[in-house]
């Protein structure tokens, strides 16, 4: 470890108290705002850097003092520092935004909670100074926000402006710009989230930015915000193709590599790298002025001499910056990172087929004593349900001992294999089943395992999935049987699914009773799916709510509270509802279903809802599927965007559920009046 830094005051008694301490080349921000008799605490940090952190805080005041403490969002490097100062005698308010109030009680936290959002947004203390709040969306959570002092001109910026560098500095140091967007290129999900939030802050006087990670800025503010506006960052940005030799060839693009790395690393730590290499690094300008090789060998001879120096970690590091200059100028990955994928793809393959030995080695405990032909099922060749009461006996007293409940059972079975055995005969009812299993093995992980059971079904099993993408597989496992072509005639499936952790409760309760209980829950759901017209996967025992619905509406919003309400109101009106929590899970679920509607929140994490729908236009399938966006900021711009990619309607929150649901009853009766 460094040696550790004290406070440092930045502006009128506004102190940084961090840690000059790096984990990875992060640095973690904390600071202290004195205000006469009162105290404000912004990101405390994570727990390995309190001792510095409190410090700081008993040196400059006593802590009963603070009266509040500022979180930008909920992740353990801003946190986890909170229960520490508890126990030291804070008793201070936590002013977050309530999305983050609700999350960071799982911290064993007891502070009162000052809901910014309930509060306009500000914080007034009796001294009359203000602090206001800027709510920063999915930089890096739903609730993040960002804090700025009237009276300092100060932004704590939270994520944004947050900078990855080897060397400690207080202040931004020249070319600080490049160690900010190595880090939003890895942390940030698109361009269009961080520009959102950009523009909200370019509407302040700002004389600091005080980041949470990384070097605190204090001029060219104006510059920095625009150059983060122009960043593209995030898996779906599509950078704009270019000429590579009318840019300067290859040199030109290792230049604006060597450049982020002497942001990151420091110019005497790039120049030793290449020191007696292929290429001459000019120490002043740090552009690479002479080479005796050609330009795609320097390329590669680039990055081999990087890797041999340094090692991947300094490869991987700027990775977001290679993945989006080959697709800029249409030149290759180097071949030292290809190679480094290829091997992390092998060692995740080896440890498929070592998972696959595992579970093999089970089977072969539970069949020992058994002959080949009452093991196995005739027509599919999988075990048969002998082998899945053992195995299911085996592994559910194995996983008990080890204090984990985590296994799932899918049951599904053919609806009216009757109906196909009259009309085909018996040989093509046993073929259906044969394709059936065909079909499961395709589908199935290398970590669950599929068994035969009596009458035309199966059982799937495994335990490693939560209750969620248990669902989500059987609702996959149904659609691909639905829409397969492998048939005589084609089939459906109906599918109950239970997790084991649903009927747990202590190790006292007998194993065998616990199994009974566990496939009759499975049995009775799949029951359930065949009473209610078949064709459907039940993970409820609520016979009452699975009916046939009026269509299908996928709604897509991490808000907790507003996916509640928004389900029971629709569901009540009969319609059936998928949920995603954030865009890449709602891509998936609409690929999959094919919804009839779909309702999203433009800020969702990972893909935004404008990109979502920017993506299903590219889709002759989706393009057409009616789409409605919901966000607590509708203002001119993201309205045109909306309108521009054809969105259906813009619902501005907090919803009136009256429109939303007479929206949604409109959009289905225009549908079935063209249908007719």
């Amino acid at each position: 470890m460094e040696e550790k830094k004290t406070y440092h005051e930045i502006s009128e008694k506004v102190y940084w108290i961090g840690s000059s301490s790096t984990v990875k080349g992060l640095y973690c921000n904390s600071y202290l705002v004195i205000d006469e008799e009162e105290a404000v605490l912004i990101d405390p940090g994570p727990a390995i850097f309190f001792e510095d952190m409190y410090n700081n805080i008993i040196e400059l005041i006593s802590i009963d003092k603070i009266k509040y403490i500022v979180i930008s969002h909920e992740s353990i490097d801003v946190c986890a520092s909170i229960p520490l100062l508890e126990k030291k005698g804070v008793n201070a308010k936590i002013a977050t935004h309530w999305r983050t109030a609700t999350l960071i009680d799982f911290y064993g936290i007891n502070l009162k909670h000052y809901i910014v959002n309930e509060n306009k947004y500000e914080l007034k203390m009796k001294s009359g100074r203000k602090f206001k709040f800027i709510h920063t969306p999915y930089l890096n959570s739903a609730g993040s926000i960002s804090t700025y002092d009237t009276k300092t001109y100060t932004l704590f910026s939270g994520e944004m402006f947050g900078g990855i560098s080897k060397k400690w500095s207080l202040y931004a140091p020249q070319n600080y710009i490049y160690n900010i967007k190595t880090y939003h290129e890895h942390y940030t999900p698109s361009n269009e989230i961080i520009r959102f939030s950009l523009e909200k802050i370019s509407l302040l006087e700002i004389y600091y930015i005080a980041p949470q990670h990384g070097s605190i800025i204090i001029d060219k503010i104006g510059y920095y915000i625009d150059e983060l506006k122009r960043l593209q960052c995030g898996i779906y940005s599509s950078p704009i193709k270019r000429g590579l030799s009318n840019y300067g060839g290859y040199v030109a693009l290792l230049n604006e590599i060597i450049k982020r790395y002497e942001g990151v690393f420091g110019k005497d730590e790039v120049l030793k790298v290449f020191n007696e290499s292929h290429m001459n690094i000019d120490d002043e300008t740090m552009n690479i002025n002479e080479f005796n090789v050609s330009g795609e060998q320097l390329w590669e001879l680039f990055f081999q001499t990087v890797y041999r120096k340094k090692g991947i970690r300094w490869i991987t590091l700027i990775d977001p910056l290679i993945v989006k200059l080959t697709k800029e100028f249409g030149v290759k990955n180097p071949k030292i990172l290809v190679d480094f994928y290829e091997i992390e793809e092998y060692k995740e393959k080896i440890q498929k087929d070592k998972d696959k030995i595992i579970m093999d080695e089970k089977i072969r405990i539970c069949i020992d004593s058994m002959s080949e032909k009452r093991i196995r099922c005739p027509i599919t060749g999988f075990f048969n349900e002998n082998v899945f009461y053992k195995y299911l006996n085996y592994d559910l007293e194995t996983m008990i001992a080890k204090e984990n409940q985590n296994a799932f059972l899918i049951y599904l079975d053919i609806d009216d294999i009757n109906k196909i055995n009259i009309k085909h005969g018996s040989n093509i009812g046993d073929e259906s089943i044969k394709n059936l299993a065909y079909l499961l093995s395709e589908i199935k992980s290398e970590k669950h395992i599929i068994f035969k059971r009596k009458s035309p079904g199966f059982a799937y099993y495994g335990t490693d999935l939560e209750k969620g993408e248990v669902v989500e597989l059987a609702e996959n496992i149904r659609n691909k049987v639905e829409s397969s072509e492998s048939f005589i005639e084609k089939i459906t499936v109906s599918i109950g699914v239970a997790t084991f952790n649903e009927i747990y409760v202590e190790k006292k309760q007998k194993l065998e009773d616990l199994i009974e209980i566990f496939t009759s829950i499975v049995e009775f759901r799949m029951n359930i799916s065949k009473k209610s017209g078949m064709n459907k996967v039940v993970s409820e025992s609520n016979i009452a709510a699975i009916r046939d619905s009026k269509g299908k509406i996928l709604i897509a919003d991490n808000d907790a509270i507003n996916l509640s309400i928004l389900n029971k109101s629709l569901i009540n009106e009969g319609f059936e509802i998928l949920n995603a929590l954030d865009g890449k899970e709602a891509l998936k679920i609409i690929e999959d279903n094919n919804p009839d509607l779909i309702i999203c929140e433009i800020m969702i994490p990972k893909l935004d809802g404008l990109t979502l729908k920017e993506q299903l236009n590219k889709n002759t399938k989706f393009k057409s599927t009616p789409f409605m966006v919901m966000s607590h900021n509708k203002h001119n711009n993201l309205v045109v965007r909306a309108m521009g990619l054809e969105v259906d309607y813009y619902f501005e929150k907090p919803l009136l559920l009256a429109e939303i649901v007479g929206m949604v009853k409109k959009i289905f009766k225009g549908a079935r009046s063209n249908d007719r």
